[in-house]
């Protein structure tokens, strides 16, 4: 890559409010985080850690599509279980939805499950699907694009689990039109 192919990508970066710098002789661009590394970096409402448009997440690392979600806390609550869109209900498997990362639990048990890493990229998965289906929600991300996101995440890192948990939540918290 040469330093105008460099500068042009750093200008693209910018524009996505990332923090992709170019440093080097050689021109290659390096630095803290860019749009499409699968990390939320700050300027970024989402990063799926791919360069496609139509997922939930644009190119430029912003959310798509619809502008609305309810959060993990509001599906794990019992007086909201009429809003659970067919097929699934609280008892359905995780593991008949997703990789089966929770070996033996329900989607709601796995919405109730405390803790950071897999167990939060969970909650905001299950979340995410519900969001999907439900045909009160403007989601911007659809059924099988959570699927395949999770599934497509799982097995892996912390950090990969936190990229993806955070652009889950960030859709999950635009604002719940239900009840």
């Amino acid at each position: 890559m040469n330093r105008l192919s460099c500068a042009v990508l750093l200008l693209f970066f910018s524009a996505a409010a990332s923090a992709q710098t170019c440093e080097n002789e050689e021109g290659f661009c390096g630095g803290e985080g860019f749009c499409g590394d699968g990390i939320v970096d700050e300027g970024e409402q989402c990063d799926d850690g791919n360069e496609s448009n139509g997922d939930g997440c644009s190119t430029v690392c912003l959310i798509e599509g619809g502008d609305e979600g309810c959060t993990p806390g509001y599906w794990k609550q019992s007086h909201h279980f009429d809003s659970w869109p067919l097929p699934y209900t609280p008892d359905t498997p995780f593991g008949s939805v997703f990789e089966d990362a929770f070996t033996g639990k329900t989607l709601l048990e796995v919405l109730w499950t405390g803790g950071g890493g897999i167990k939060a990229l969970g909650r905001h998965s299950v979340a995410a699907l519900l969001n999907a289906t439900a045909g009160g929600v403007d989601y911007p991300i659809n059924e099988s694009s959570v699927i395949s996101m999770f599934n497509n995440t799982y097995p892996g890192t912390k950090p990969e689990y936190n990229a993806k948990k955070n652009g889950f939540r960030d859709a999950n918290e635009l604002g719940c039109p239900l009840n």
